[in-house]
């Protein structure tokens, strides 16, 4: 069958003579290009079409294929999407709807069970039979027909499926249409044009055909993969185009039909280059072993690349079988004059991943949360499709709001480990405590287990209320007396057991409530204590709490005696230190006085 249905409009550019509202240049002579005026030009194949005869004197394949040899040609091929435009609209100009014609194709003299076309030798493409046209065996169909049929009832106008090549007896009688190919222009005119770095891209019709300098087709030569123009930029400034006297943009082509073409300004393509030195520095590439040593160049081109090792737990993400990946040099799409290494984000190496958690939890229980254990990342309940990799620690809790597991666990933990002996295959471990086998028939419950009479001694002696409340981590409340709380009983983590005196007694300090912690301990330090309350006791303040009386505290005249003993000492000690200094100030008092003495008597 045609791979591709084409419009009722092939046949308005083939009436039209296929010239081109892009530019101004001159219509192509067929007779010039064909080199005879009965055959027709077809711009987009690059080939000339000529029906032999008339349409009601159809002829045998065999001399129909002797008459196309004759006029210099062959019988009509289908052998690509080019040749199917305009062979299709060149039929519709010439022939009835539903036609058929005889085709090129045969069966391989060498293989009966392949078709060939008999002008060139080449396979022929099974998309271009028509729906049942290509039989399992020949038997007797070694020839080929080709319906050109189209859908009058289509609003749209496309090709009606049952166009296309079927087998047929080489003895029945079909239109002769032949073809041969036209002249081309050679793009060695074009100066500026490097293949190498270049490729011309037809842009008439809107078929967008490459490498094809076909009379009276305009192309745009662009770079190839891998490479830029600096005007490619987006930071380029580039001064508006100016068109040749032609009418041609920079870049643009167009092959006349004497031979030469007309074209604008060509700028040169350069290759595209990514820089090794950022993954030793400013980037890193993610979970691989290191690759320092891997990088050999400085600089590596358009599709290069280089391996590197996954670290344990990861695999590649191009194929998850082996443990080695591969970072390529492509071309940026944000900047085209870039190189970019792929893939972009450089996760060449996924983690491996274990099957549907869904497989090894009870139906009651779902997963809520996940935390990547070597580098801390956490996923949400909104992000469960990244839960199931290597080496995430799972959460699991039961999927009704208020409930917790039949052994009084409000969570259960999972690790996505790798298997024993695997480094590629993962699967699902209990974690702290979890047991994997019993999680995938545990039930969910949301009653509260009684406790056993036998309290603890520090809720027994307490002068405590007779009810206690129990708040369990997921929301779960109860009453219950408070001598069947049983503290060596196992809770569930995050429990709070909240308890009040009774009536008749003051709240001491403490927080009325206990804890189950982390590590599994109980804060009972902070109880608090209850203090009977006297009918003597003064109440003040609004609130009309007690106040005890102001007294002095019993051991205040003890206290002031120290502190008696504390200054004496303290002053004998400095006298102590200062002997020697006032022995030296009296004797230097009794040498002055002298000295007056003396002074007065002379």
């Amino acid at each position: 069958m045609l791979l591709l249905l084409y419009h009722l409009t092939a046949a308005l550019l083939w009436l039209m003579d296929f010239q081109s509202s892009a530019n101004a240049m001159p219509p192509v002579n067929g007779a010039t290009v064909c080199s005879g005026s009965e055959w027709t030009y077809m711009p987009v194949s690059g080939k000339c079409y000529q029906r032999l005869g008339s349409v009601y004197a159809p002829v045998g394949r065999e001399t129909a294929r002797q008459r196309c040899a004759t006029a210099g040609g062959s019988l009509a091929r289908v052998d690509g999407d080019a040749n199917v435009f305009d062979l299709s609209a060149y039929c519709m100009a010439v022939l009835f709807t539903g036609a058929s014609i005889w085709a090129d194709a045969v069966v391989s003299p060498k293989n009966d069970s392949e078709w060939i076309w008999q002008a060139t030798s080449a396979s022929v493409d099974s998309k271009f039979w028509s729906p049942g046209g290509l039989p399992a065996s020949p038997a007797g169909r070694n020839c080929s027909r080709l319906i050109i049929d189209v859908s009058v009832a289509s609003a749209s106008g496309y090709w009606a499926p049952s166009s296309g090549l079927r087998a047929e007896s080489c003895t029945n009688n079909f239109t002769v249409v032949c073809e041969k190919p036209a002249s081309t222009c050679s793009v060695s005119q074009i100066r500026g044009l490097n293949p190498l770095t270049m490729v011309m891209s037809n842009i008439s019709y809107g078929l967008h055909l490459e490498n094809v300098p076909h009379h009276g087709l305009l192309s745009d030569i662009r770079c190839r993969p891998g490479f830029y123009r600096n005007s490619d930029s987006p930071l380029a400034k580039t001064p508006a185009a100016t068109p040749t006297p032609e009418g041609l943009l920079p870049h643009q082509a167009f092959c006349l039909a004497n031979g030469t073409f007309a074209y604008g300004s060509i700028e040169p393509c350069y290759p595209i280059r990514c820089n090794a030195t950022i993954l030793k520095s400013d980037m890193r590439i993610p979970h691989v072993m290191p690759y320092a040593d891997t990088l050999v160049h400085e600089f590596y081109n358009y599709t290069h690349q280089f391996s590197v090792n996954c670290k344990k737990g990861y695999v590649s993400y191009k194929n998850s079988s082996v443990i080695t990946g591969e970072i390529a040099c492509d071309q940026s799409f944000r900047d085209p004059t870039q190189g970019e290494w792929s893939p972009p984000d450089l996760n060449t190496c996924t983690a491996v991943k274990c099957d549907d958690i869904s497989t090894v939890i009870s139906s009651q229980a779902a997963p809520y949360k996940a935390e990547n254990r070597d580098d801390q990342k956490s996923y949400g309940e909104f992000q469960q499709s990244s839960f199931p990799f290597y080496p995430n620690l799972v959460s699991v809790k039961c999927r009704q709001i208020g409930y917790f597991f039949e052994d009084r666990q409000f969570e259960k933990l999972l690790r996505c480990g790798l298997a024993n002996g695997s480094l590629i295959k993962a699967q699902w471990y209990g974690a702290q405590g979890t047991d994997l086998q019993r999680l995938k028939t545990l039930q969910c419950t949301h009653r509260i287990i009684r406790r056993t009479a036998d309290a603890a001694a520090i809720v027994k002696n307490a002068q405590y209320k007779a009810k206690t409340t129990v708040k369990y981590g997921n929301g779960t409340v109860a009453i219950v007396p408070a001598i069947e709380v049983n503290l060596p009983e196992t809770y569930p983590y995050a429990t709070e057991i909240s308890f009040t005196c009774e009536n008749g007694t003051e709240t001491g300090v403490g927080e009325p409530a206990l804890f189950c912690k982390a590590d599994g301990q109980w804060n009972t330090s902070d109880l608090p204590e209850c203090i009977k309350k006297s009918e003597a006791l003064q109440l003040q303040g609004n609130q009309k709490h007690y106040v005890p009386p102001a007294k002095e505290a019993g051991n205040a005249g003890s206290v002031g005696a120290v502190v008696i003993m504390i200054v004496v000492v303290f002053c004998v000690l400095v006298v102590i230190l200062d002997l020697s200094t006032l022995s030296r100030d009296i004797n230097l008092l009794k040498t002055n006085l002298r000295r007056l003495r003396h002074f007065k008597r002379h």
